[in-house]
């Protein structure tokens, strides 16, 4: 793998590693504030603690699985799932017009739901984009 290509991917591992983890230990600082949050969402009604917990588990593993150097790209997927979830979900309710929950990553608090939605399209793509560069080069 060229020096550039190992920087890059590593640098984008090491950015959700920490953006996961900020997000988790806000998330589990603030429980239930964050279960009850969900628990009024759209469809979620009733299973806020339920989905606070999944979220959070997600979060964890995925970080743990990034650290592991022959489970990173397992990890990565684990990322691109959550935020094509979180991303599909924020999409569903801006479409629907339907009240808008909690913000689930943590550094976005302040940004509006439709910046939010950019983001995250952005983060799909830098996961993906890392995955098939590590696929590519099995070195990393």
């Amino acid at each position: 793998m060229k020096t550039a290509e190992k920087t890059g991917a590593y640098t984008i591992v090491c950015f959700f590693a920490v953006l996961f983890s900020h997000s988790a230990i806000a998330r589990i600082l603030d429980f239930e504030n964050f279960a009850h949050q969900l628990g009024q969402a759209p469809g979620l009604h009733g299973y806020g603690e339920t989905v606070a917990s999944l979220i959070i588990a997600s979060l964890v593993v995925s970080v743990i699985l990034m650290c592991i150097f022959s489970l990173r790209v397992w990890g990565l997927w684990m990322v691109l799932g959550t935020v094509t979830v979180f991303a599909g979900y924020t999409a569903t309710i801006l479409i629907n017009g339907s009240p808008l929950p909690c913000r689930c990553i943590g550094l976005f608090d302040t940004l509006s739901w439709k910046l939010n939605l950019l983001i995250n399209s952005v983060l799909i793509n830098l996961a993906l984009g890392c995955i098939i560069l590590l696929k590519r080069n099995e070195d990393f």
